[in-house]
């Protein structure tokens, strides 16, 4: 009797027991894998909009010491650097001036890398994985095209000011998502969709509040939406 234990003992396991272990372990993967890159995904637009709000806070506090002026977007106004070459605005976001796709760690974690696209016929490509402020509508009005005043944006819960982006500045008419391919990345001065499978973006409003867009609701149907979103100056 012995011996028949320990026969019974020795007895490994079978081919269909195996077969039924791997097959309950590929089911388990199958349901948990789209789970896991939810939660990954989920997790790269929470740091996503953490960036754009450490750099708009660091805008109002660059907007606090120069007379309500936010940081220059755009060009060279009154002979003050562009945002991600002037040394205050850098300073307050701990970069060093430069390129604005080196931001020390503010660069966007879904970007799908870090290198320019050369775009033909353009002196500069797309950059992946940088922010853009947003300057819709700033130059048809009598306010200095390439300075934004804090007074001067009458709705700024409504309105973007930072976006996840293509180039270091936004303009409305290039936001229309239809003129885009997956990723919104082939444009200059363009929203990109980056998160949930080139699905949506992140937009910081100048209030300082943060939320996530998916590209119809980054382009209301309705102009007056589009307006209210994107226009810095109404009218």
């Amino acid at each position: 009797m012995n011996t028949h234990v320990e026969a019974n003992r020795r007895r490994g396991f079978t081919l269909i027991e195996l077969l039924v272990v791997v097959s309950i372990i590929a089911l388990l993967i199958a349901i948990l894998l789209p789970s896991l890159k939810s939660a990954r995904e989920r997790s790269r637009i929470v740091v996503c909009q953490a960036n754009q709000h450490q750099m708009t806070i660091a805008n109002f506090m660059y907007a606090d010491a120069n007379n309500d002026y936010y940081v220059p977007i755009n060009g060279n106004a009154l002979g003050l650097p562009i945002w991600s070459q002037n040394k205050m605005y850098m300073s307050l976001i701990n970069a060093k001036p430069g390129r604005p796709d080196q931001l020390n760690g503010l660069e966007c974690p879904s970007a799908p890398d870090g290198k320019p696209l050369a775009i033909p016929g353009q002196h500069h490509g797309v950059h992946y994985n940088i922010y853009g402020w947003n300057w819709t509508n700033v130059s048809n009005v009598g306010y200095n095209p390439t300075l934004v005043r804090r007074l001067g944006v009458t709705q700024p819960a409504d309105t973007a000011q930072l976006v996840d982006g293509t180039d270091w500045h936004i303009h409305m008419n290039y936001a229309n998502y239809n003129i885009w391919d997956v990723y919104g990345e082939t444009r200059l001065w363009s929203v990109a969709y980056r998160h949930d499978q080139g699905n949506g973006a992140n937009i910081t409003h100048f209030d300082g509040h943060g939320s996530y867009y998916t590209k119809y609701d980054a382009w209301p149907v309705h102009a007056e939406g589009r307006k209210r979103l994107w226009y810095v100056y109404k009218h």
